[in-house]
């Protein structure tokens, strides 16, 4: 399990406490994300937003956006894919946001960001059924810290 540079917010959903194992990192940080140990759930759940939108806002915000909420989430899955293989299957749990879905004014660099991540997880549930790996979307409803 992995969450995104705030060690102090880490806690762990009741459902996966027993036997669980949390790990911080900073998964826009690819040394960090390399050495991360053996693993056989994976759950992504790191996320930021910064209030922008895509045509007025700043394109390093949106891009940072992205950095976190896709292409993170997407390095830890090509990472530990193998490793999860190794280990008889497991799961990926990719946690995401109903903003997959809507776009409103002030964060539609996030909801973008988010359509991705969605879009992501659908096309590596396809990908990793073969090698017995299992990869759930889970959607939520409110804002959670991440």
């Amino acid at each position: 399990m992995h969450q995104s540079a705030r060690p102090e917010r880490l806690r762990l959903p009741p459902c996966l406490a027993p036997g669980a194992i949390p790990l911080a990192l900073d998964i826009t940080d690819p040394d960090a994300v390399a050495a991360a140990p053996d693993l056989t759930l994976l759950v992504n759940n790191a996320g930021t937003t910064t209030g922008n939108d895509l045509v007025s806002g700043e394109l390093a915000a949106i891009q940072q956006e992205f950095d976190t909420n896709f292409y993170g989430p997407l390095a830890m899955i090509r990472i530990f894919a193998p490793i999860l293989a190794r280990n008889g299957g497991g799961g990926i749990l990719n946690v995401n946001s109903r903003m997959s879905w809507l776009s409103y004014p002030g964060a539609n660099a996030y909801a973008a960001s988010k359509a991705a991540a969605w879009s992501m997880a659908n096309g590596v549930r396809l990908e990793l059924a073969g090698q017995g790996t299992q990869s759930p979307g889970c959607t939520s409803a409110r804002p959670t810290r991440t």
